[in-house]
């Protein structure tokens, strides 16, 4: 399968378990992309550098540039988009309106809303 984690509010939700359920999903053989919004190229190093640290090198970035608030709307609607000519079969987003988004654009696409697990 493809997957696809978002990254600010998905995959950094709760590390302790979204980083190793992505280790796990990415050692059972998926392709595995992070589908991020970045506002300049030092944001996409520190994510990139992050999945290196990780353990998530074998990730596929693919960033949607931002260039300043009013962007984040434009770019809720990249990612859907993104999904739809990426192929991707599960995608972890935590953004409503991106959610909404994919329904529309990219229907077979699985959509996970993480949530903040408790101790």
């Amino acid at each position: 399968m493809r997957i696809a984690f978002d990254f600010d509010g998905t995959l950094t939700l709760d590390e302790d378990r979204m980083v190793p359920l992505a280790r796990s999903l990415m050692a059972q053989g998926h392709k595995m992309f992070l589908l991020s919004v970045v506002q300049n190229p030092e944001e996409a190093e520190r994510k990139a550098q992050f999945l290196f640290d990780n353990g998530l090198s074998d990730f596929t970035p693919s960033f949607v540039q931002a260039y300043g608030e009013g962007d984040y709307k434009e770019c809720a609607e990249i990612k859907p988009q993104r999904c739809r000519d990426l192929g991707i079969d599960v995608f972890f987003e935590d953004n409503d309106i991106v959610i909404k988004g994919v329904h529309s654009i990219s229907p077979d696409t699985v959509i996970v809303k993480p949530s903040k697990g408790s101790a």
